[in-house]
């Protein structure tokens, strides 16, 4: 029967081992796709030195959802 101690000793051996997944070769200049950007051109002229934002407006007492 394996003890909980001896778990941890195994669990921290693998670890160190570094036995488990792994995340997988990258060729050079792959892009990540993780999180894909939409890159749709807009129909107006965007000002200089403009950046897109937004605010979450959390306060229950004036804005109820």
């Amino acid at each position: 029967m394996l003890l909980r101690r001896q778990g941890m000793r195994l669990a921290a051996s693998l670890a160190a081992a570094g036995f488990g997944v792994a995340a997988p070769p990258r060729a050079a200049g792959a892009e990540d796709n993780a999180a894909p950007t939409v890159k749709t051109p807009v129909g107006f002229e965007v000002p200089r030195g403009a950046c897109d934002c937004h605010v979450h407006v959390v306060e229950p007492a004036r804005f109820p959802y």
